[in-house]
């Protein structure tokens, strides 16, 4: 008696299934454009925001690299630091916004009794 081949899904057969992995070739890349590929241009405010961001990433690319029992406080450090950077970006565009506020509201015409 011939036993049966099971595949790496328990599917019994010869034939490849959906689940083969490297049996075919590789998948092309989706014709659509990213998030980050947008025709739109980047004004500062994004671009400070999207740095932080990328800083962040490649922090947490780095933990990868330490010992298993320091990865816990270094993901610790990078959510800090990028709690913080977030936050001094946002009090700087408040700092920033102030002045517009304020002469807004000086130009503003009187209201009317």
């Amino acid at each position: 008696m011939k036993k049966r081949r099971t595949t790496r899904a328990g599917a019994i057969g010869k034939g490849s299934t959906a689940n083969d992995r490297g049996t075919g070739p590789a998948t092309s890349a989706s014709p659509a454009h990213s998030a980050n590929e947008s025709d739109e241009p980047i004004d500062e405010g994004d671009a400070a925001e999207f740095e932080i961001e990328i800083e962040f990433r490649r922090r947490l690319m780095g933990v990868r690299q330490l010992p298993r029992r320091e990865r816990s406080q270094a993901r610790r450090a990078a959510r800090e630091w990028r709690r913080i950077a977030l936050k001094a970006l946002r009090e700087k565009r408040r700092y920033e916004r102030r002045p517009r506020f304020v002469w807004r509201q000086q130009t503003r015409p009187p209201a009317p009794d």
